[in-house]
């Protein structure tokens, strides 16, 4: 807005002004005082024109200097976030990390369901997120929360569409141990968590990936699957701009994984495109009201969760289809948990199709700021 205001009032305002004291030879007469009595006052006459031009060339010189120093904060913003990705990069490796949510979710680790606030903005509704979890004193003994909002709008104005801050603090007293970037932090988890799934549930010879939404999202999960199995082939699909794969249908009929993460509100994927043997990753879709899927993908798939408590009342590909009587609550076969431990088996055989749902749950973020 100071820009607009800047370049677009301001300084066509000093052109017109130049030119209707050029056009009218104007004058302005400055006269000053500083020996009251007999002596003559001082003064000079200074065409109009010349004190326009000189305040359009001082006009502009501050709107420039107004808008590079806008612009060096912004580079500034974007070099802290370089940086942070970097020296997350260079803590967190995904084998190690998947490794570790594996552990954790063996762990007696509690975890409260998940606040989830919509809120009423300009740009559409965004959400609040707060996610707390803490381990048994009996163990490593952490506290941990995470502050997250989602605003859509943000694509629009080239800006991350989730943000957040995760807090790490001791069990034992509470003190605060670390601040970490929530972005970053969660686009590593969420990745990680998704491959622990497709450990259990995807081919083991699946060297197929379609990458459904090209968000910030997208290269952490390309990495992430490709380190728990052997990808040699992987595109890319995005609703508004087409990178690789341009026809959708195709793409996820020639996939053997296909991980979808996405804010879209109408199903992307049908389930009579899925050839046997296919493993869905829907990674989207964290509210009611969200599909990625549609009710031909849940009937044909054997379904698995991150956590119950969690999908069964946000994940919008399993809330819809459930309140339909698509699919029953016993058709979904078991969480991660349930996988870690053993208590349920993941593929049973190279021809089935298997559907794995994410919303995200604070024992990912825990065992990832761990």
């Amino acid at each position: 807005m100071r820009r607009l205001l800047n370049w677009f009032v301001l300084l066509p305002l000093a052109i017109v002004i130049v030119l209707f004291a050029v056009a009218n030879r104007t004058s302005v007469t400055v006269s000053f005082d500083p020996f009251p009595g007999d002596a003559p006052a001082l003064g000079f006459t200074v065409p109009l024109f010349i004190v326009a031009f000189a305040g359009l060339i001082v006009g502009v010189i501050i709107g420039g200097l107004i808008s590079l120093t806008r612009q060096w904060r912004l580079w500034r913003a974007s070099r802290a976030a370089q940086d942070e990705l970097a020296r997350m990069a260079a803590v967190l490796q995904f084998p190690a990390l998947i490794a570790a949510i594996a552990d954790a979710f063996r762990a007696e680790i509690t975890v409260p369901l998940r606040h989830h606030h919509a809120m009423a903005r300009k740009g559409g509704e965004a959400t609040l997120l707060l996610m707390p979890a803490w381990t048994a004193e009996a163990t490593q003994n952490f506290i941990g929360t995470k502050v997250a909002t989602v605003f859509p709008g943000n694509v629009a104005r080239g800006q991350a569409s989730v943000t957040g801050t995760y807090l790490l603090m001791k069990g034992d007293s509470g003190e605060p141990l670390a601040a970490i970037d929530g972005r970053v932090f969660t686009l590593w988890r969420t990745a990680a968590s998704s491959a622990l799934a497709a450990s259990f549930l995807a081919r083991d010879d699946a060297e197929s990936l379609l990458m459904v939404g090209a968000g910030a999202l997208a290269p952490y999960l390309i990495r992430a699957h490709a380190s728990v199995r052997p990808l040699r082939r992987i595109a890319i699909w995005n609703r508004t701009h087409a990178r690789v794969a341009d026809d959708l249908e195709s793409a996820v009929g020639a996939a053997d994984i296909v991980s979808c993460a996405t804010l879209s509100s109408t199903p992307l994927v049908q389930g009579n495109w899925l050839q046997p043997g296919t493993h869905l990753d829907l990674v989207g879709g964290f509210k009611p009201a969200m599909r990625e899927a549609d009710d031909e993908t849940l009937r044909r798939a054997r379904l698995y969760v991150d956590t119950r408590a969690g999908a069964l009342q946000e994940a919008g590909d399993i809330v819809d289809p459930l309140r339909r009587g698509v699919i029953r609550e016993q058709d979904i076969q078991g969480d991660l948990c349930d996988l870690c431990r053993g208590r349920v088996k993941g593929r049973a055989s190279l021809d089935e199709i298997t559907l794995f749902k994410s919303v995200g749950t604070a024992i990912e973020d825990l065992a990832t700021a761990i």
